[in-house]
């Protein structure tokens, strides 16, 4: 989610909801040093292979963190 005047905090730091993209969790795994491992992506009742960050209703994720990576 973009940063604006009107929205100041980035999504993880916000004391509102926390909505967020697919884009965004990339974007905090990367930046927390979190490994996504394996990811699916459900769109439709169906899996979706492409451009999931607009597609897709539902993002699962298998994560590795710390000593793990």
């Amino acid at each position: 989610m973009p940063v604006t005047e009107a929205l100041p905090y980035e999504w993880y730091n916000t004391p509102n909801l926390h909505f967020l993209s697919i884009l965004d969790f990339f974007e905090y795994c990367n930046k927390a040093q979190i490994r996504i491992e394996k990811e699916i992506f459900i769109g439709n009742n169906k899996r979706i292979k492409r451009l999931p960050n607009l597609f897709a209703d539902i993002a699962i994720f298998v994560l590795l963190r710390g000593e793990e990576i």
